[in-house]
């Protein structure tokens, strides 16, 4: 970090603050907390905190996962997120989430996104925001700050990061709760395999981006076509 006659630079100052154990720490108990009561405050809290890291360490996107592929990488890891987010459609729409909805009688609320049904504008509307505030944004925030970080204040090994993934995983299907129980038990259960699939990348955050956002647009594009049951729970 640049030092000046009077010591290190404010941007510098921020940075060993905010990257150090302590406050670290003090930013993820603040971002778990707020999610605990209003999961959207939390996240748009990680966002922030997450902007204001890479301010600091003048945009050292490295820290967080956010690194480019190798030259001839992203071919073949386009190839792998797709084929990731196959086997996640399969396991967790298919296979589970009718399980879910069974065993606890209330089926996944959908009908924020009712008005998407049979509207092309809304549909590339909604894709394309998608794309910037959950395909990325939310990783950022989940995989990138939360879980990296949280593995590094419990020491970066493997019970650190299996520890990490599993608590990041449950606040990442907490802040979902608009869509129900059921809702909050199969993006929870997302948010496990894309934490998994994080340390299998070697700790990047695009191939957790590609999948998130493959898998956002196959639901996006099933409500679309009306392949998916939007009505409100209970509805006749």
């Amino acid at each position: 970090m640049a030092e000046g006659p009077a010591g290190p630079s404010l941007r510098a100052r921020l940075a060993r603050a905010l990257t150090g154990t302590v406050g670290t720490t003090v930013l993820l108990a603040v971002a778990f907390a707020l999610m605990l009561v209003a999961g959207p405050v939390g996240y748009g809290f990680g966002l922030l905190a997450a902007g204001a890291i890479l301010w600091a360490t003048r945009w050292d996107g490295s820290r967080f996962g956010l690194t480019l592929p190798a030259p001839g990488q992203l071919g073949p890891l386009v190839r792998r997120a797709l084929l990731w987010t196959l086997g996640a459609f399969a396991l967790v729409d298919l296979a589970l989430a009718p399980a879910v909805e069974q065993l606890t009688e209330q089926p996944h609320d959908l009908s924020a996104f009712a008005a998407l049904e049979g509207d092309v504008v809304a549909w590339l509307t909604l894709t394309a925001f998608m794309w910037i505030t959950a395909a990325f944004g939310e990783e950022l925030v989940f995989r990138g700050f939360l879980q990296r970080e949280l593995a590094r204040v419990l020491g970066d090994g493997t019970p650190g990061r299996i520890a990490a993934t599993g608590v990041t995983a449950v606040f990442f299907g907490a802040v979902h709760l608009y869509q129900g129980v059921s809702g909050i038990v199969t993006t929870g259960v997302m948010g496990l395999l894309l934490g998994m699939l994080f340390w299998r990348e070697g700790g990047r955050l695009l191939p957790c981006i590609l999948v998130h956002g493959f898998y956002d647009m196959i639901g996006i594009t099933l409500i679309f076509l009306g392949l998916v049951d939007t009505s409100p729970p209970g509805a006749p």
